[in-house]
C-alpha cells in the first residue's frame, strides 16, 4: 500500500465542493487499489469563510486529512507551496478542488511517478480539452503556449495544466518557486527543464464533462504578464 499527499488549493469553492472531493477520492482509490491518499486542503482566504461544519464533515469522511487555513487570499501558487511544505510522503500530487480531470488521468500521473524515472509528471492537455473550454480561455491558453515556445526552451510547452505529480527533487524545485498566482507552473517547468530535464514526463489527461470554468480576471492577466517577463529575464541570467 502506497500513501501519497494530495494538495488541493481552495478559494471560493462551488456549493457542492465537499461531496465532490469525497466522491473523487473514492473513485481514484477504487481505480488504484494499492493507493491511499492523504488530503491536504489549503484554504486561500476564501470569502466568505469556509463553513466549519463542512471541514468537520471532511474530517469525518476522509481518514487521512489535514486542513490549513490561510486567512488572506495570496494566490494558488502560494497556497500550494503552503500545502507542499506540510507534505511528508515521497509522492505529492496537486489538482484543482473541482477535480476537473478524470480519475484515470489522476491515476496515470501517479503510475508515471512510480513506474518511470520521473521526478515531475505534468498533465498535458490535447485538442479535446480545448474543444470543451470557453472561447476566451481557449485563446489565452493557446496564446500562452505559443509565447512559451517562442521565449523559452522547455521540455514541455503546456505548463499550466492543473494536474501535476512530484517526487522529492520535483517537490524541492516547486518549493523554490516564488510566484504566488497562476504562472508558478511556468516558473516550475522552467527550473525543472534546466535542472532535471530527463526526469520530466508529460502525461496526457482528459477533462471531465460539465466542468464550469471561472471567469478570467483582466487584472490577473496584467499581473501575470509581468510575471511572464520576470520569469523570462530571470532565465537569461541562469
Amino acid at each position: 500500500m502506497t500513501e501519497i499527499d494530495l494538495i488541493l488549493p481552495c478559494y471560493n469553492p462551488q456549493e457542492n465542493w465537499t461531496s465532490k472531493i469525497v466522491s473523487s477520492l473514492k473513485e481514484i482509490e477504487r481505480l488504484s487499489t494499492d493507493l491511499r491518499i492523504h488530503l491536504i486542503l489549503v484554504n486561500d482566504g476564501s470569502s466568505p469563510l469556509l463553513d466549519p461544519s463542512k471541514i468537520n464533515s471532511l474530517k469525518e469522511q476522509i481518514p487521512r486529512f489535514t486542513y490549513i487555513d490561510n486567512p488572506t487570499n495570496k494566490g494558488k501558487g502560494h497556497a500550494l507551496r503552503t500545502g507542499f511544505a506540510q507534505s511528508k510522503n515521497e509522492i505529492c500530487i496537486f489538482t484543482d478542488i473541482d477535480f476537473p480531470f478524470t480519475a484515470q488521468s489522476f491515476v496515470n500521473v501517479y503510475n508515471t511517478l512510480t513506474t518511470e524515472d520521473c521526478e515531475l509528471a505534468v498533465g498535458v492537455r490535447d485538442y479535446n480539452y480545448y474543444s470543451k473550454i470557453p472561447f476566451g480561455r481557449k485563446v489565452i491558453s493557446k496564446l500562452l503556449k505559443q509565447l512559451i515556445k517562442l521565449f523559452f526552451a522547455l521540455k514541455l510547452s503546456d505548463t499550466q495544466c492543473g494536474l501535476k505529480g512530484f517526487k522529492p527533487l520535483g517537490k524541492e524545485l516547486f518549493l523554490q518557486t516564488t510566484i504566488n498566482r497562476y504562472l508558478f507552473d511556468l516558473e516550475l517547468i522552467q527550473a525543472a527543464s534546466r535542472k532535471i530535464p530527463n526526469q520530466i514526463i508529460g502525461v496526457p489527461i482528459i477533462l471531465k464533462e460539465g466542468i464550469v470554468f471561472s471567469k478570467i480576471n483582466s487584472k490577473i492577466i496584467v499581473q501575470e504578464s509581468f510575471n511572464f517577463l520576470r520569469i523570462f529575464f530571470k532565465s537569461l541570467l541562469k
